[in-house]
């Protein structure tokens, strides 16, 4: 199985859109992220972390993840962290956790903690306009949004419920 996902990377105010993909195998189990140096480690073993305390079962497979652009390695850690719930979800959806088999068109950002809350990126007024565009392709943001988006939204908590609690 394969699949890939826009990112949104919170840069100061503008956000910027990277692509992260991934795969499984049936190479020797496991997970593996690549494309941000010792960063990649880290965020493996969170995401390996909040899937054991929230008793997720992932199937024996062999799991990538890359997140290689030029951009990311001037991506700033508090900024990283944006990333981990775009992983954890293309990680879920390769593992067939979560029922969603085309995050193409998919936009997303978010922050985990190890408790199991999600910090999701909310679409509002202000950053709304950037979005413009990729909503006329077809994209949805997976996050939170007010009143005023709700045809543009994939709310997370209908893909992440019960599994993880959202921190609004």
């Amino acid at each position: 199985m394969q699949n890939q996902i826009k990112l949104i990377i919170p840069d100061c105010g503008t956000p910027k859109i990277s692509e992260a993909f991934g795969y499984s195998t049936r190479g020797v189990p496991g997970l593996d992220i690549v494309g941000v140096g010792k960063r990649g480690r880290v965020l493996k073993e969170k995401l390996n972390y909040i899937n054991r305390k929230i008793g997720v079962k992932i199937p024996p497979k062999r799991y990538v993840i890359c997140l290689s652009d030029e951009y990311m390695e001037k991506v700033e850690l508090g900024t990283f962290r944006w990333l981990e719930l775009p992983c954890l979800l293309l990680y879920w959806s390769l593992a067939e956790v979560i029922n969603i088999s085309n995050l193409d068109s998919c936009l997303c950002a978010g922050i985990l903690s190890t408790s199991g809350d999600i910090i999701p990126y909310r679409l509002n007024e202000s950053n709304s306009n950037f979005f413009e565009k990729y909503f006329k392709e077809g994209d949805k943001l997976i996050g939170l949004c007010d009143e005023n988006f709700v045809s543009q939204i994939i709310p997370v908590d209908q893909l992440v419920a019960p599994k993880l609690k959202i921190a609004a």
